[in-house]
């Protein structure tokens, strides 16, 4: 929840939000919030999956039939992915969200699925972390500083 921080106004000099804001009910909020306790000259970090248009699809069907089944029948589809997800950004869509809120992009770097896949799966092994990461590593990854 960081939506409301109990935090001072113009406290921080830099902010790190890696692989957060796809989690989130609200990332205007939390990016608002953040943009509250940076100081002038602060420095936002963030980083965030980007999945291809094929998953942010699937992500969007998956919330409309959730709200059905929840509203008619009372469950929840089980995919845990797309539930984590609220939010699944594009390229686009998450630079956008960044400049609606105040934020200005002074160098922003993209990794490449491959790449992310390899370095996630050094840190984590098993047949598990292997599913999981084939899907949670499906695009590429933003990273970004951001001033306000």
């Amino acid at each position: 929840m960081g939506e409301f921080l109990p935090i001072s106004s113009r406290s921080f000099d830099f902010v790190i939000l890696n692989n957060t804001i796809d989690h989130t009910d609200d990332p205007s909020s939390i990016l608002k919030e953040i943009r509250r306790i940076l100081k002038k000259d602060g420095v936002l970090y963030i980083g965030a999956n980007i999945y291809p248009l094929s998953i942010r699809i699937a992500g969007r069907i998956y919330e409309a039939l959730s709200s059905l089944s929840l509203n008619y029948m009372g469950i929840l589809l089980p995919i845990e992915i797309f539930r984590a997800h609220p939010f699944m950004f594009s390229f686009s869509s998450i630079k956008r969200l960044l400049r609606e809120e105040g934020f200005k992009i002074i160098q922003e770097k993209s990794i490449k699925a491959r790449e992310a896949r390899k370095s996630f799966r050094k840190r984590r092994r098993g047949l598990f972390w292997r599913i999981i990461s084939s899907v949670a590593y499906t695009g590429e990854v933003f990273q970004a500083f951001c001033t306000t």
